[in-house]
């Protein structure tokens, strides 16, 4: 192995000496001649390689075997390097004694070392040329060539300077152009130099050009010109092809999106546009620095501008984004908080609502345009709002569901969210356990806006059963068999449900045990019923006329059911209206008393919270009157269940008009309703008003026991308790 080292050293060094040899004949007329020098050194190494060759072939075998042989032992290994050491150590102060010797030799070196820096920085360029497809290959070839020795003496900087200086004026590109080329290719800071080129229209544009060319970047040529891709370009803050890529996707996508939804609303809106906003104009206006969702719809309120029903009319712009995003998750939130900050945006929203559910009833197509065509008055809208407490407080639900990013197709799912809202701040509330159970008694007496508001929401559905005979056999005889109201098929397993069900194989329940025909007779013509919120009214028509027809198939061989038949409407009682089934519309109904019918019936489809949340939707609902006809023992009673043997005293109407009387003479006060709403919030006022009521009961009951000793404490607890049902009656004002 010594021998073979020795001999590829040899070998290296008279390569080198030959080819300085070469370069030397540049230099014949300056230096002394050498030849005799080269002669004699190359006859030397050649007599060394030749009297050496023969040894180190012989050598290479002999080693060979014994390094097999000893490789295990480490000293000779470690001996093996420290001779190759020697040798190499040797030679170089062998080439460093030539060199010293001759001067000639040190030349020859330093020029084939700054060929090798000439060529290194020549061919860094033409990476740089590929890389931007900059197409200058064949000057850089003949630059390469062309050497400048008098830059030896200079640095590498300098180096690289004059060689990129002679490029840009071989090719015409500027200087400071290229340089900021070469500094990103190497991933060196370009910060200075990109605010610089972007400060210079002129160098922006050249700059451009050439990155748009590069192929470096991908994108959409018919969405991005050389032009917009300028534009993307001087948004950037600091350069790189990752932003300038994020920035050209943002760009594409916005415009894109633009273009798709202002084709949406003219195709489907029926919403006219003047034109779409253009290239320039969307890349002009987009903030690099903020998230896709919010450039769009910026970006989108500017082409509503484009349309003469929105220009500059904020309340039209956020309501009809809030229409047309809400289903899409990424705006959901922003478009719902933008139409939150204007009470005007959310009067539109209100008015969306009911023009959706007026076109569903009369089967009619709606499209945005009907919405915003008309205008909106909105003094009138808010002067509607302040005067109806039901809208009022949909109003502000609605606003504040809105400030939460939460959005409601119809009005009625948002009454419905109302109602659950409601029913969850009644269900963990023990001070509102008073009012339900007013609730529970006297639920009949709610008024009929009231009952729409359970209809709307979907607690039940209501409808009517009409025959075309006014006294006719089919109702009674085919049509009230099936109500289990009527016939009090109160469970799937009794006998006579399953002896009907056996007889015309219909099934009167559901699997889950509802009640699938709940009817009751309102006229002779006329069936009043109600359906199970979890039962489709689609459904149920189509149940009710196949199992009809059972029963029709059953009798028709008699001549009485010539000429018969019947329709199914489902009724809508506040709006004096019937969503029409049957080809059957506009059915109207003007008997109010009806809302004390549907009431009746629909005592088991709402639970006691439902039926709660619905009397304080309306805060005008009629359960007050009743409370008002409440004697002082059923108002006491509300709070505690045992008043001894004063019951028949608290029942006396003249204590009832005692108590009034001194609340009205003393502090004006005209109602139960009106003493709780005043004391709830007044604890001072509460135990003054305690203390003059408790002398009424004095003196009312030992003028009705003839007793001049009173139990104080006993009429302590019933004056507490009465204010204490005032106050809670009082606090649906506060839900």
């Amino acid at each position: 192995m010594l021998a073979v080292l020795t001999y590829l050293i040899s070998c290296k060094l008279l390569g080198l000496i030959k080819r300085n040899k070469e370069k030397s004949e540049e230099f014949q007329n300056k230096f002394s001649p050498i030849d005799s020098h080269l002669e004699k050194i190359e006859r030397s190494l050649n007599s060394f390689n030749s009297q050496n060759k023969e040894a180190i072939e012989n050598n290479l075998q002999v080693e060979e075997k014994k390094i097999r042989g000893l490789s295990s032992i480490n000293y000779e290994k470690e001996k093996q390097y420290g001779i190759i050491k020697t040798i190499k150590t040797e030679i170089d102060k062998t080439i460093e004694v030539i060199a010293s010797t001759y001067p000639w030799y040190e030349k020859i070196r330093e020029m084939d070392a700054f060929e090798k820096k000439w060529d290194l920085e020549c061919s860094k360029l033409t990476n740089i040329s590929k890389y931007f497809n900059l197409n200058i290959d064949d000057a850089i070839s003949l630059l390469k060539n062309d050497i400048d020795y008098s830059l030896m003496r200079d640095d590498n900087s300098v180096l690289e300077k004059e060689i990129i200086d002679k490029i840009c004026y071989k090719t015409q590109y500027d200087r400071e152009i290229m340089e900021f080329l070469i500094k990103h290719y190497y991933n060196e800071n370009t910060d200075l130099l990109w605010q610089k080129l972007k400060d210079s229209e002129r160098h922006m544009l050249s700059t451009s050009s050439i990155l748009y060319s590069s192929g470096q970047i991908k994108f959409d040529e018919n969405l991005i010109d050389e032009d917009i891709f300028c534009l993307i370009l001087q948004k950037l803050p600091t350069f790189s092809f990752s932003s300038i890529s994020s920035n050209i996707e943002s760009y594409q996508r916005v415009y894109l999106y633009i273009e798709n939804y202002m084709k949406k609303l003219e195709t489907e809106g029926k919403i006219k546009f003047e034109r779409q906003l253009t290239k320039k104009e969307v890349a002009d206006n987009i903030s690099y620095d903020k998230v896709f969702e919010l450039n769009f719809l910026s970006l989108f309120s500017k082409q509503l501008d484009l349309s003469t029903l929105f220009f500059e009319n904020e309340p039209y712009k956020d309501a009809l984004k809030a229409i047309v995003f809400n289903h899409d998750i990424n705006f959901r939130s922003t478009v719902c908080q933008e139409a939150a900050k204007l009470d005007q945006t959310i009067y539109i929203l209100m008015e969306y609502h009911e023009l959706i559910q007026k076109k569903n009833k009369g089967n009619q197509f709606f499209v945005l345009n009907d919405l915003f065509e008309c205008g909106f008055d909105f003094e009138e809208i808010e002067k509607e709002i302040l005067n109806n407490p039901m809208k009022k407080r949909q109003h502000q639900f609605f606003k504040n569901e809105l400030r939460r990013g939460e959005w409601y197709d119809t009005g009625q799912m948002l009454l419905k969210s109302m109602l659950e809202d409601i029913t969850s701040k009644l269900q963990v509330e023990k001070k509102y356990e008073t009012y339900i159970g007013v609730v529970k008694k006297s639920f009949e007496n709610v008024n009929i806006n009231t009952l729409d508001k359970a209809i709307d929401a979907n607690l039940f559905t209501t409808y009517l059963i009409l025959s075309s005979s006014y006294k006719g056999p089919l109702l009674t005889e085919i049509i009230d068999p099936l109500s289990c109201r009527i016939n009090q098929y109160n469970s799937p397993d009794s006998p006579n449900v399953k002896d009907f069900e056996s007889k015309y194989k219909i099934s009167l329940f559901t699997q889950e045990g509802i009640k699938k025909y709940d009817f009751a007779k309102y006229s002779d013509s006329t069936r009043f019923g109600i359906l199970h919120r979890d039962i489709s009214f689609v459904d149920f028509v189509n149940g009710i006329k196949e199992d009809v027809n059972r029963i029709f198939n059953e009798k028709k061989s008699d001549k009485k059911w010539e000429n018969v038949g019947f329709s199914v409407i489902r009724i809508t009682p506040s709006k004096y209206s019937f969503g029409a089934m049957d080809d059957i519309s506009d059915a109207q109904v003007k008997d109010m008393s009806i809302s004390k019918f549907i009431a009746r019936m629909a005592m088991g489809y709402t639970n006691d919270l439902e039926k709660t949340a619905l009397t304080v939707l309306d805060k005008n609902v009629n359960l007050f009157k009743v409370i008002e006809q409440y004697s002082i023992f059923e108002l006491v009673t509300l709070k505690m269940s045992d008043v001894g043997s004063y019951g028949k005293f608290l029942k006396q109407d003249k204590l009832k008009k005692a108590i009034l009387f001194k609340l009205l003479d003393l502090y004006g006060i005209e109602s139960f309703k009106d003493l709780g709403y005043l004391v709830k919030d007044d604890e001072s006022f509460k135990k003054e008003i305690q203390q003059n009521l408790l002398e009424v009961f004095k003196s009312e009951y030992i003028i009705d026991s003839e007793n001049t000793l009173v139990k104080t404490k006993k009429l302590e607890l019933f004056v507490i308790a009465l204010i204490g049902a005032a106050e809670d009656l009082a606090l649906i004002y506060d839900i």
